[in-house]
């Protein structure tokens, strides 16, 4: 048995009797360490963040994660929230009410949706509100949509809106254009998922091949999302390719 704020790499040593050809079934840990090799802890202050991941073959789907109070003092969390929310949500309740006060070591859970059909890499942001509202943690949600609508194509294509990069390939300067409907929202991701542009309430954007940042956008693959309303009042999500060159 190990007891306490176990980390690290442990070794087993058996005594008993047999030929010696003995396998371990399983070690019980006690303390900060995982309850099970397959639990995975997020520290509420963390030296270095790491993605919070969530893989879904289906339209929607939920994953509790667990967060540990990893300082030797109580805390109090005052808010949790995802910062954009289009396809992240908190689910309430969560493992206590809010305002909650964490011991040491004291674990709590998260439930955090996944919403979204077309395949592809989606990202969002978890802010966790500590100390009446002093500090802030910020986690990465990172969501992976697998065996769903194919990017770029729906199950109504036939009556969905059309999506035109105009030149791709692209040396920079990029327009694009939706046809067909009432459009809200362009975005532009990265291919890890991350939200680098986006353009509101326009059916035509003439992207400048620079991020939100100011930066000029690096040589790679990206993906524009369309997102809105059809003409028919239906909603639609469209996404394309698009490949800029140096």
């Amino acid at each position: 048995m190990l007891r306490g704020n176990c980390t690290g790499t442990y070794s087993i040593n058996y005594t008993g009797s047999g030929d010696g050809n003995c396998t371990v079934a399983s070690v019980a840990v006690e303390g900060q360490a995982a309850d099970n090799f397959d639990t995975v802890y997020y520290q509420l202050f963390p030296n270095i963040t790491s993605a919070m991941p969530i893989e879904s073959s289906q339209d929607k789907t939920t994953k509790d994660f667990i967060f540990v109070n990893n300082t030797a003092n109580p805390v109090k969390v005052v808010s949790v929230k995802v910062k954009d929310g289009t396809h992240f949500k908190v689910i309430a309740p969560l493992s206590g009410n809010l305002p909650m006060t964490l011991q040491a070591y004291e674990k709590f859970t998260i439930s955090i949706s996944f919403d979204v059909n077309v395949n592809g890499s989606y990202s969002d942001e978890l802010d966790i509100v500590t100390e009446n509202g002093l500090t802030t943690q910020a986690f990465t949600l990172q969501g992976t949509r697998i065996n769903g609508v194919q990017a770029g194509v729906t199950s109504e294509s036939m009556s969905q809106p059309e999506v035109f990069l105009s030149p791709n390939p692209s040396h920079g300067i990029v327009e694009i254009s939706v046809i067909d409907a009432d459009l809200h929202f362009i975005d532009i991701y990265d291919i890890l998922g991350n939200k680098v542009a986006s353009h509101k309430d326009a059916s035509k954007w003439i992207w400048n091949g620079k991020f939100s940042s100011g930066e000029r956008a690096t040589p790679g693959t990206y993906f524009v999302r369309a997102s809105g309303i059809t003409r028919s009042n239906q909603a639609f999500v469209r996404t394309s390719k698009l490949v800029l060159d140096k």
